[in-house]
């Protein structure tokens, strides 16, 4: 009763009342016991060029009465939207929406697969064991700029004993 009332002192007329418009000057009776929804009937237009500024002061208006969340009724068909940046039905959230968010200069915005660069750099294993059946002394690793092997031969034993070393410590 004191929030019908009080949304008739705030100038509204109607209320919709578990998917019913009601008439505020109605004595409307809930039942305690039960959770009712109740909306608030902002506005009731045709949507036309001339009405923007009318449409824009109803949606303040309503964001403002209902905390972020309101209801347009278009025809029977309810959408639902919210100022809070999350889904009032799910609750998924979102940070707001700004710039930065589309921009692949910053990492906030950037692609998290290419990180914003525009490709990923992936190495490429049909490149760099171009015969799985050898190996690696037997150079089935290809060398990367150490010319004929040989160097590669002296970098890979001494990197297998660092990594034996690793890996015996770790037991």
């Amino acid at each position: 009763v004191k929030l019908f009332e009080s949304y008739k002192k705030q100038g509204y007329v109607r209320v919709k009342v578990d998917g019913e418009v009601r008439l505020l000057e109605e004595d409307i009776r809930l039942d305690k016991n039960v959770k009712h929804n109740i909306s608030v009937v902002v506005d009731r237009l045709v949507l036309k060029e001339e009405n923007k500024s009318r449409i824009a002061e109803s949606v303040e208006n309503a964001t403002k009465l209902s905390n972020g969340l309101v209801v347009f009724d278009a025809e029977g068909k309810e959408m639902l939207f919210s100022t809070a940046h999350a889904c009032p039905e799910c609750g998924f959230a979102f940070d707001e929406i700004t710039p930065r968010l589309f921009s692949f200069n910053t990492p906030i915005g950037a692609c998290p697969e290419c990180t914003g660069v525009g490709f990923k750099n992936e190495i490429d294993e049909n490149k760099v064991v171009p015969n799985p059946a050898l190996s690696i002394n037997e150079g089935a690793i290809c060398s990367w700029g150490f010319g004929d092997g040989k160097m590669a031969k002296v970098f890979f034993e001494g990197l297998s004993k660092k990594i034996w070393v690793f890996a015996f410590c770790a037991f």
